[in-house]
């Protein structure tokens, strides 16, 4: 189909003259995320009552499933420049798009772009109407990748308008600027178009996109060289230094936090001019749909590519068990600004966040084991054997055996003290602009001083809005919490250490450089 050719062709364009991609030098460190953005985790339950839908729906899980989005879609945005604060403070210029209220002008500073745009939604075989305004000085148009519209390379010039109208298509989809691609799409002119089926509760027609909770992860990446001066920039220069899940990069990304056991969809937008390889430690992704179009055979991930321009759609059973697992870039875009930045590792950073799994979710009725019902033998009836006539002894009995000095017991050993384990170090660092990051570093020690991988643990913070309070540490004994956006001084105390056998000594707690007492640690 015509529209299908143009989606490859829009993906061939952002890759064409990009050259060559500087590497990037990963943390690996995989911590906790933070609940800092506001449209992240969309529960489906979207606002009937709101005509355009720009759904930054509220970070709670639907108790039921989802209901269905308006019928028909009609919405106005404007394309304007703006600026992005990125997590280490630096202040980035962008070109986004911004819904726009009836009778107010795009030029009105009450209009700020979003990075990315407005999550737009419709129920499928809905009427889309959507007016772009545009407020930036070279031409802009707009492109629903996947929907029946055809192509609008020219776009309209600054203080000019225009309508794009279509039928919807069920599936996950991105709008985006179709002039100037290579260009306006990094700036920021992109956002999530969902497409919901006349089913409630299914990505797409198939009774096997059932889900209970959705997110919708817009994947992108910003250069601040080409976003400093788009005009002259040379695209084989294009060197990415932040990488953004719904435009925030580590640790500001959302947590994900699904009922337990619940069936959560995830919708992946690649809005970048980059590949994105998003990765799933300790639960598995069911693929289910590619660009909009549902799979006839899911398979199962844990690592799937995300070309640039295209979407994906995976379903995940959430560990039934609860905990925490590790949603992240495969191509280690894990880094935030240049390496000069003092953010540049936080630990981590970039394109990861994390799945959380809540309470009170569905609860899995085990399989009763059949109880085996023992099967009777033969009983077997005693045969008499010939009655033998005793006969008289004639040996002369043996005297008895003299009795043996009895052996004296083998004394008890003395018992082994169990091996314990300790705190053995406590470091904390403020990171970030107005030191607004607290980390803490905790050292984890046996008895013999010895130090302790695969030891979860526990603790808490004494104040902060997003806050990570457990780990397991490395095969240096090391950890890593976080705190984020809180007021100065800031308090971790370490409640518990557990690892299988050992037992946790707290009274044996110590920090070598004494800026704590081992259990403690305050900055």
């Amino acid at each position: 189909m015509m529209n299908n050719q143009f989606h490859i062709d829009v993906s061939k364009r952002r890759i064409i003259g990009l050259g060559i991609i500087l590497p990037v030098i990963a943390g690996t460190l995989l911590i906790g995320a933070l609940l800092l953005f506001n449209y992240v985790f969309l529960p489906s339950q979207l606002l009937a009552g709101d005509p355009e839908t720009v759904a930054r729906a509220a970070a709670a899980r639907p108790q039921a499933a989802p209901v269905l989005a308006p019928a028909n879609l009609t919405v106005e945005l404007c394309a304007k420049a703006g600026t992005a604060t990125m997590v280490d403070g630096v202040s980035v210029d962008i070109w986004g798009f911004a819904h726009k209220p009836t009778g107010v002008p795009c030029s009105d500073s009450s209009i700020v772009p979003q990075l990315p745009g407005p999550v737009l939604a419709v129920t499928e075989g809905g009427i889309v109407n959507v007016t772009l305004h545009n407020d930036l000085s070279e031409n802009v148009s707009l492109q629903f990748v996947g929907q029946d519209e055809p192509p609008d390379l020219t776009g309209v010039a600054n203080g000019g308008s225009k309508t794009y109208t279509f039928v919807a298509k069920a599936g996950s989809y991105l709008y985006e600027s179709g002039a100037n691609v290579s260009t306006q799409v990094p700036m920021g002119l992109y956002g999530a178009f969902v497409v919901y089926p006349a089913t409630a509760g299914q990505a797409y027609g198939s009774a096997a996109s059932a889900y209970d909770e959705e997110a919708i992860l817009v994947l992108s990446e910003i250069d601040p060289v080409l976003n400093a001066n788009p005009g002259s920039f040379n695209l084989l220069n294009y060197a990415p230094k932040y990488w953004l899940i719904n435009g925030e990069a580590y640790p500001d990304t959302d947590l994900l936090t699904p009922a337990a056991g619940s069936r959560l969809l995830i919708r992946y937008l690649n809005a970048g001019h980059i590949h994105h390889t998003m990765t799933l430690l300790g639960a598995g992704q069911q693929v289910i749909a590619m660009d909009g179009y549902e799979l006839t055979h899911p398979f199962s991930v844990v690592a799937q590519t995300i070309p640039s321009g295209q979407t994906m759609d995976t379903i995940i059973t959430v560990p039934g068990t609860g905990g925490r697992v590790p949603l992240y870039n495969r191509q280690l875009h894990l880094t935030n600004g240049s390496a000069a930045s003092p953010d540049h590792f936080v630990p981590g950073g970039g394109m990861m966040t994390f799945i959380e799994a809540a309470a009170g979710g569905p609860t899995p009725t085990p399989t009763p084991v059949p109880t085996d019902t023992p099967v009777p033998g033969p009983t077997d009836t005693p045969v008499p054997g010939p009655t033998d006539t005793p006969a008289p002894p004639t040996d002369t009995p043996i005297p008895p055996t003299p009795t043996d000095t009895p052996v004296p017991p083998t004394p008890t050993n003395t018992p082994v003290p169990v091996n314990t384990m300790h705190v053995g170090d406590l470091d904390m660092v403020r990171r970030g602009s107005g030191g607004h990051i607290h980390i803490v570093t905790i050292t984890v020690h046996d008895s013999s001083e010895t130090p302790l991988a695969g030891v979860l643990v526990n603790g808490t913070w004494s104040g902060g809005s997003a806050t990570i309070s457990s780990c397991i540490t490395n095969s240096s004994g090391q950890c890593t919490v976080l705190s984020a956006f809180t007021t100065n001084p800031l308090t971790y105390t370490v409640n518990n250490l557990t690892s299988g056998s050992l037992t946790y000594a707290p009274g044996s707690n110590h920090d070598p450089d004494g800026d704590s007492d081992g259990t403690s640690i305050t900055q």
